[in-house]
């Protein structure tokens, strides 16, 4: 297993939405003013009200946004609702609840595109760039930010096309296609110096940078963390500063191979996070133990790596946890300590378990979150209908002396509202399914990790038993030593609790397949259930035999005789057999 270290890519921003960037009247005025005012007047002050309190009170900036949504429609002033939507997309992003922003910012380009609202469309399509890059969708985020670009190029505004083509540049260096991160990321630069729209500078050099690391071009990578460093400190930005310097310690150490300047660098973004930086703290030592650990120091290395997992449990930083536990598993292997080197790999294997759940009760609940608005559009529209044929029958109905017409249309409305109810019944139905369908799929991928690290920690385990001296060949342990090491080492390697999580993670996706199998034959033992179960999930003999603890002849055995209690004809293959099961 290789672990890397990771680097920071920042998207760069206009503000999320369209802010207004003048000198603002101060807030208490507004507010004075504010209770006065009506119709436009008012939707402008609560809007400017909303630029206050967007990052420090966002219920506050929620209630304006609302109002102001209100007031638009009351007027039927279409600039000022897309504002509205505009502003809960961003209020639900800083939220996380990246679906409703999706749905917010959608509402505001359709009706941008009614009044041809060009600037604030490109506004809009940067706001999808945000939403799209954080959930991780990075083709639809390039489609955005190739869509705000030509917005902007029709008016020429000229911090528009530097945003976005700097975007392009780094959606691309997530998709790791380098090259074209590289030529995006430079025409960026044409047009900061052409427009002189320097904010983001810093960071445009700084992503160019790890863009320049990855195509193995470490000097220009180096003279790019420089320029980073420069201009973050004309910026007084401390974080830049410090991951600018993060990223040259790892251009040292994993591209250039100098491991002198690598430390140097390392302690630099150290002095520079001065405690309130953690993240970059915790990926310094990390990598500043990998370092010392290349070189042979490993008492450093363990120092480094024992302060990562200090910063990391308190800050919950659990991929840099996942790294120290690892790389001090390794060491205290190289140097003997075994005892150790078992710890670290169970630690290691716990937050790897935590994380997997934890990662997959996110997933769902993110389908949940889509599955839930999907299923209130559809409810919404259908209510809609349903008030457009009420208002249709009435008015049918009034309309007395062509009552068969009326009867028709009846008929026939009755006849519509059925087909959409019984489409509706489909939809959710299907939704539903394909959401049970999601959760069984990581169920099993549950499943199959689980069988994996185990069949991992048993070979780690026995070829650390193997590494071993026996009692009479190291006179300087003694005898009662080694063979406690070898008695917590093979409990380790069957252990209870391991196969305890493995049934528990099985009969969920088996529902009664042990009652089903023991139903067939009542003699069939516990190990042999775990074979069968094993052999359920086609795991061939020298994986069971692994994850069993027994030779793969024990394995055939076993076989031969669950053949027999199965009752299978010769020639029948057993996997075909308990896959029906």
């Amino acid at each position: 297993m290789k672990l890397h270290h990771r680097e920071a890519l920042v998207l760069l921003t206009i503000c999320l939405t369209v802010f207004n960037l003048t000198a603002q009247p101060e807030k208490d005025s507004l507010k004075m003013l504010l209770a006065t005012s009506n119709g436009l007047q008012r939707l402008k002050i609560m809007d400017e009200l909303t630029v206050y309190t967007i990052y420090n009170d966002i219920d506050t900036s929620l209630y304006y946004a609302n109002e102001i949504l209100k007031g638009a429609k009351r007027l039927n002033n279409i600039k000022y609702e897309s504002l509205a939507y505009s502003w809960l997309t961003v209020i639900d992003f800083y939220k996380g609840n990246y679906y409703s922003a999706e749905d917010y910012i959608y509402k505001a380009i359709k009706l941008q595109e009614t009044i041809n609202d060009t600037l604030d469309l490109g506004n809009s399509y940067i706001n999808l760039v945000m939403i799209y890059a954080e959930t991780g969708h990075y083709e639809k985020a390039i489609n955005a930010a190739f869509t705000a670009l030509n917005y902007f190029k029709s008016v020429d505004y000229h911090r528009g096309l530097v945003v976005s083509n700097g975007n392009i540049g780094i959606i691309y260096s997530k998709l790791k296609e380098y090259d074209k991160a590289i030529h995006y990321l430079k025409q960026t630069q044409i047009l900061m110096n052409k427009y002189h729209e320097y904010s983001n500078l810093g960071e445009l050099y700084n992503n160019m940078g790890i863009a320049f690391y990855h195509l193995n071009k470490s000097d220009s990578a180096l003279l790019c963390f420089n320029k980073a460093i420069d201009r973050f400190q004309k910026t007084n930005e401390l974080k830049g500063i410090a991951n600018a310097y993060l990223q040259m310690g790892n251009t040292y150490a994993f591209s250039v191979h100098q491991s002198d300047s690598a430390l140097h660098y390392y302690n630099l973004a150290l002095k520079q996070s001065n405690g309130v930086i953690e993240s970059v703290k915790a990926k310094a030592y990390n990598n500043m133990g990998k370092v010392y650990a290349e070189i042979g120091d490993y008492v450093s290395a363990k120092k480094m790596f024992n302060k990562t997992v200090a910063i990391a449990e308190a800050s919950n930083e659990y991929d840099d946890l996942l790294i120290s536990y690892y790389q001090l598993c390794l060491i205290n292997k190289k140097t003997g300590n075994y005892s150790k080197a078992i710890d670290y790999c169970e630690k290691y294997n716990t937050v790897k378990d935590s994380i997997n759940i934890t990662d997959a009760k996110i997933a769902i609940a993110k389908l949940e979150s889509k599955f839930e608005n999907e299923k209130n559009k559809i409810i919404i529209n259908q209510l809609k209908n349903r008030q457009i044929a009420g208002r249709k029958i009435r008015f049918l109905l009034i309309g007395g002396f062509i009552l068969l017409l009326i009867l028709f249309v009846l008929l026939y409305r009755m006849i519509s509202v059925k087909r959409k109810h019984d489409k509706l019944k489909n939809i959710l139905l299907e939704q539903e399914n394909s959401k049970l369908e999601l959760e069984l799929k990581y169920k099993s991928k549950q499943l199959t990790s689980q069988a994996l690290m185990m069949i991992q920690k048993n070979q780690m385990l026995n070829e650390i038993m193997d590494s071993i001296p026996k009692p009479n060949e190291n006179k300087d342990i003694p005898s009662k030593s080694l063979k406690t090491l070898k008695r917590k080492l093979k409990k380790n390697v069957y252990s209870k609790k391991d196969w305890q999580l493995f049934k528990h993670h099985f009969e969920e996706v088996n529902p009664d397949f042990y009652d089903k199998v023991l139903n067939i034959n009542d003699t069939i033992t516990h190990s042999e259930l775990r074979l069968v179960a094993l052999i359920k999930l086609r795991f061939n003999i020298k994986e069971s035999a692994a994850l069993l603890n027994i030779s793969p002849d024990s394995v055939k055995s076993t076989r031969y005789i669950l053949r027999k209690k199965l009752k299978l004809e010769k020639g029948k293959s057993i996997y075909e057999f308990i896959a029906t099961i």
